[in-house]
């Protein structure tokens, strides 16, 4: 039967399913994973035409708008690659010979161009291999330089349009009709949308994107973030994983554009008396935050086999009460769903064999009759089914499960919620198969529930382990990775494969938090920062903050401490400074890294072996040098990929090599027993010994940042020019990159010199932005590269910029750059001239005190010579300016100022002297 789709606007693409067309008797229609299709039932009979009636599939268009249009194809080839991607598309309207080869235009060629993520524009190109769902521009992949098109005088004309099959192993789902002068993406075309301007893409792209954040690559969570939940309540995202034995436990994540996140809460405490077991692989598992009946909960596995529990409180901030049993609930892998009516329900999965479903009472546990959908994996066809998620849409609901630790994610519905096997379908595979062989994220699973967002988009998180060939990023646990879910013709989700290539971001505002990194800490609060965590509960009990003000302490008499941060990034610099007196063989104090049970170890310490010295070790190599620095000390560690180097410094500036590079391939790489479950942490120890850390910098800007280690990207690659690597521009509109959470330090120097390693052929000028792009962030400088004098060769560029401290994502952006223009590293250093601490001025030149302070500060002038001080300036922690003015002996400031650490600056005789100031 021949059937009319018609469509309201002109610019919006015209959608033709498979499932509408009049069908010739050789073509077979099938649905698997909720895809309605068509595919040949015999192979071809001629080379230039159909050769038959029944070879051919009729529409009937209905065209609001007269115009010029082209053709695009959903379409998968088979196994059969080269010799199932073939088909007949009619050269013009109306019904067609099907044994006359002038009538038709023959497409071949189709098993390696097409293109399947919702954000790429459809053209003629693309890489999308075979066995996959992809879209592809037929007009312009028969004649890319005159694309076939197809006219329409009048508008509201009804005509006919046909293809004919040429190879039994091509499935088409779709046709659409679009506007020739317009470029339309996958989503465009799936859900009928308007095309742009192509004036206005690059390289698939918007051409906005090369000089503003409008894209984001994986993973978004770096690091451990294991078996991920995700819950959406108005504009706000929150998620939670699996703690495992890191402990506090239930870490709560808060972002309200998916992309950046932060440590919002831990919803248990160390001290909670009910957990059964924090040994390696132990202590909680999956956690699930959400809020119904008017509170918030969480709910989490005391460890498997020790049950359900939950927890409430006011606000996802806490204060959380103390974990109840959930009474009768089964699992370990649990989430909950609320449905649109305000109902939850607990989705419960206990083993390999155990699927339910149970709603929850206003007291948070369960109530109502229990669902069981054991029958689901009865025949382990799911591998383990576990960490069942569930959402709903248009009257659906979606069971997602996924495999196992290794793999796997799929996805059933219903129209109603019963365990009744006949009401279930089965939609197969969720993610599309990963096709872009430079990511290392292969295999995500266990997928949060997806969420629909102001403009009809959804989204969800999943985790997956990090390896390409022999580059193995295991040991970093299972991250997290943000994903585009579409949902095809039929109404089934498909999850977007991971990519290494930019992706366009969620349209949500862009927030202000930084990228989910490692975060520097100065210890000037009276509590510990929820960054920090713990690998057992006795460890939690050695830190404090408040023992020695400003600094962290570390007491370990007969064992060991330590304080930790999930790992995260390539090439980073740890800093610290420790303060420990030694005296005892075995005693040590200093930086280190280790896996989830510690059984492989990297440290740079403080120790005692008869003397005092400092030793760099990691399994069975070992570096050892006599301490000259004496009890308090400076140590650096730096890792670029998989190499780690050793620093020491009496003053944090001028530093000296331990030993020699190690190589830590083994603590990266996937380990036994999946590392405990977890993923490599980094941080502060001590064993033996009472040590004092005055502060701890993740990513330190005076020690080198590698522009080919960026976190985010666009308009940018990366290359190696003579055995150097780097990054360089694609086009002339240039580009971006962004190193997440560089740390200025906590000395807020008067300015600092950048120094850019560059080559370049052409003149360029190149932005340092922190925290944003415009938006929200601050141009601190704006360089510009000459031509060099000779193509290639690395020169030092130098730029003066401001005062800047503290920790802050670094953007480098490219205005109309050069594709010759290459960009090794960059570094920030303090200015030579020397800025003058408050310890070392003559006590009746200057002070600012009491220091710390819970009231105002005050001004204190002795024997200063008139005119010599012209005025301050005072600053927060992020490095924005709060006052300036003259002084006056005796005046008092801050009052008014919330807790937090400040710097006060100002001149003494045309030397800079700074004093770090604490509001408690």
């Amino acid at each position: 039967m021949l059937c009319s789709w018609t469509i309201n606007a002109s610019e919006r693409a015209i959608l033709l399913p498979v499932s509408l067309a009049d069908k010739g008797s050789d073509w077979v229609q099938e649905e698997a994973s909720g895809v309605v299709y068509v595919r040949p039932a015999t192979n071809l009979l001629d080379g230039a035409f159909p050769g038959s009636a029944d070879k051919l599939l009729t529409f009937q268009i209905l065209f609001p708008q007269a115009g010029v249009y082209e053709v695009y194809a959903k379409i998968r080839v088979g196994s059969g690659a080269y010799n199932d991607d073939s088909f007949f598309m009619a050269g013009s309207f109306g019904s067609r010979s099907a044994v006359t080869a002038g009538d038709w235009h023959m497409v071949n060629g189709l098993a390696g161009v097409g293109f399947s993520l919702p954000s790429d524009y459809v053209t003629g190109g693309g890489t999308v291999g075979s066995q996959v769902w992809k879209w592809i521009n037929v007009s312009e992949f028969i004649n890319p330089t005159h694309p076939i098109t197809y006219s329409v005088s009048e508008p509201n004309s009804s005509v006919l349009f046909q293809v004919g099959s040429r190879e039994d192993g091509l499935d088409i789902a779709a046709l659409a009709f679009a506007q020739a002068d317009l470029s339309y993406t996958v989503a465009n075309l799936e859900y009928e949308q308007a095309g742009v301007d192509p004036s206005s893409i690059e390289d698939g792209y918007p051409k906005t994107a090369f000089q503003q954040v409008e894209t984001f690559q994986n993973p978004v969570l770096p690091g451990d973030h294991p078996d991920i939940t995700l819950f959406k309540h108005g504009d706000d995202f929150y998620a939670c994983t699996s703690s495992f034995h890191f402990t506090p436990y239930c870490q709560i994540l808060h972002s309200t554009d998916l992309i950046h996140w932060r440590v919002l809460s831990r919803a248990v405490s160390p001290t909670w008396s009910g957990l059964l077991n924090d040994g390696p692989g132990a202590g909680i598992w999956q956690g699930a935050v959400t809020y119904f009946y008017g509170s918030w909960w969480i709910y989490f596995s005391n460890t498997a086999g020790g049950g359900q529990y939950v927890a409430k409180a006011s606000t996802p901030e806490g204060p959380w009460s103390t974990p109840v049993k959930v009474a009768n609930a089964t699992g370990y892998d649990n989430s909950v769903f609320v449905d649109e009516d305000g109902t939850p329900y607990m989705l419960m999965k206990n083993g390999k064999y155990v699927n339910r479903i149970q709603a929850l009472a206003t007291n948070g546990q369960l109530t109502g009759t229990q669902l069981n959908l054991d029958w689901m994996n009865a025949d382990g066809q799911y591998s383990w089914a576990e960490g069942p998620v569930m959402c709903k849409r248009n009257g659906w609901y979606y069971y997602f499960i996924a495999g196992n630790v290794g793999g796997g994610q799929w996805v059933l519905r219903s129209r109603t919620l019963t365990d009744a096997p006949a009401a279930w379908e089965e939609l197969g595979a969720f993610f599309e198969s990963v096709s872009d062989p430079e990511t290392g994220f292969r295999a995500p699973n266990h997928l949060s529930q997806p969420f629909e967002i102001a403009d009809g988009t959804w989204w969800a998180l999943s985790h997956s382990y990090e390896s390409l060939g022999s580059d193995d990023w295991g040991g970093r646990g299972r991250q997290g990775l943000l994903h585009s879910v579409v949902w095809d013709l039929n109404g089934k989700p498909i999850g977007v494969a991971p990519s290494s290539k930019p992706l366009v971001r969620p349209n949500l505002p862009l927030s202000t938090t930084p990228l989910r990194m490692p975060r520097s800490d100065s210890f000037e609060r009276s509590h510990r920062d929820v960054v920090w965590h713990f690998l057992n509960r006795a460890a939690a009990t050695k830190s404090s903050t408040t023992t020695r003000a400003g600094w962290l302490t570390l007491s370990a008499f007969n064992d060991s401490a330590h304080v930790l941060q999930k790992e995260a990034g390539r090439s980073y610099a740890l800093v610290t400074r420790v303060d420990a007196r030694l005296y005892a063989s075995g005693q040590e104090a200093g930086l280190y890294v280790c896996n989830g049970n510690e059984s492989r170890q990297v440290k740079l310490v403080h120790t005692f072996t008869h003397k005092s010295q400092l030793r760099f070790s990691y399994e069975q190599t070992s570096f050892v040098t006599d301490n000259i620095w004496g009890d308090t000390v400076w140590l650096k560690l730096e890792r670029n990929q998989h190499a780690l180097k050793a620093y020491a410094s009496k003053d944090g500036m001028n530093w000296q090599a331990i030993g020699n590079s190690l190589s830590v391939e083994t603590l990266d790489a996937s380990q036994d027993n999946y590392n405990s479950w977890v993923g490599n942490s980094i941080g502060l120890f001590a064993r033996k010994v009472t040590a004092h850390f005055d502060l701890f910098l993740y990513r330190d800007a005076a020690s080198g940042l590698l522009f080919d280690q960026s976190d985010q990207l666009f308009g940018m690659q990366k290359v190696t020019r003579s055995n150097v690597k780097g990054l360089s521009p694609t086009s002339d509109l240039g580009g971006w990159m962004m190193f997440a959470g560089v740390d200025f330090g906590w000395n807020a120097y008067s300015s600092l010199k950048m120094e850019l390693s560059v080559a370049a052929s052409a003149t360029s000028v190149i932005e340092i932005w922190l925290d944003a792009i415009e938006q929200h962030g601050t141009m601190i400088a704006e360089v510009e590269i000459p031509a060099g004098t000779e193509t290639g060769t690395l020169e030092t560029r130098i730029a003066e910029i401001d005062s800047v401290h503290g920790q802050h994502d670094v953007y480098v952006r490219l205005r109309d750059s050069q594709t010759s223009l290459f960009l090794h590293q960059i570094r920030w250093l303090p200015q030579t001239k020397t800025a003058i601490n408050v310890e070392s001025l003559p006590s009746e030149t200057l002070f600012v005190g009491p220091n710390p302070s819970k009231d105002a500060f005050c001004i204190q002038l002795r024997g200063m010579r008139a005119g010599s001080i012209e005025s301050y300036r005072l600053y927060d922690a992020s490095g924005k300016l709060l006052e300036t003015g003259a002084l006056q002996h005796g005046m008092r400031f801050g009052a008014d100022l919330p807790s937090g650490v400040y710097v006060f600056k100002c001149q003494l005789n045309n030397v800079d002297f700074e004093q770090k100031l604490i509001k408690r």
